[in-house]
């Protein structure tokens, strides 16, 4: 188990089912070896895998298209109150 000796407390990025996405994080050699694997997982987890509480779609198309309908009936109530 990952733990920050200061406060005791789980990274559960490191923890889990996504542990096996980053391999054995004790074992990176370098600090940009790091930044590079998680880089690579964030963009997975964002744009990529899809997420069950938002439809089984990846979080990009949902905020694409929640912009989408929220502009949509931005304009749509903005034209009702000018009338």
């Amino acid at each position: 188990m990952e733990q920050c000796l200061s406060t005791g407390f789980t990274n559960p990025v490191l923890e889990g089912p996504d542990r096996v996405a980053f391999g054995n994080v004790d074992r990176l050699a370098q600090p940009a070896e790091a930044r590079q694997i998680i880089a690579a997982w964030r963009d997975d987890y964002n744009q990529v895998r899809p997420h069950g509480s938002i439809g089984r779609i990846p979080p990009a198309v949902f905020a694409v298209r929640y912009r989408q309908q929220w502009t949509t009936e931005l304009s749509s109530s903005t034209t009702t109150m000018q009338t």
